[in-house]
């Protein structure tokens, strides 16, 4: 699985858990402040196979997940093992309720501004 699928895949996972958990326990969930963090380790590897089940990409960075197997034969590899860590911030609001909020400020503004207040 590529990173970029990988890393869509859990927030829409997380984002329909929180759904769910809400529905069923009337409780209001959120995920912290900070957002949510990854630590990823991902392999970049290169290789030539004379025989080879699955599919095999030659210098190609992807996330494996576990029961990831292949058979191979005559295998010559190279390969590189890195981490990647990172924290992607969710917002408490979508950007429908977020564009409601500042309409609605703008609006409380406006109104202020026709009875003669500040601005």
């Amino acid at each position: 699985m590529k990173i970029n699928e990988f890393v869509a895949n859990v927030l829409k996972d997380i984002n329909n858990g929180i759904k769910e958990a809400e529905e069923h326990a009337s409780r209001n969930y959120s995920v912290n402040d900070k957002g949510v963090s990854f630590d990823i380790a991902v392999t970049a590897q290169d290789s030539s196979s004379a025989s080879a089940e699955g599919q095999a990409k030659v210098g190609f960075v992807q996330v494996l997940g576990a029961g990831v197997s292949a058979k191979l034969e005559n295998k010559k590899e190279n390969g590189e093992i890195s981490r990647i860590q990172f924290t992607i911030y969710v917002p408490t609001q979508t950007k429908e309720e977020e564009a409601e909020n500042v309409r609605q400020i703008q609006q409380a503004n406006e109104r202020q501004r026709e009875r003669g207040f500040g601005y």
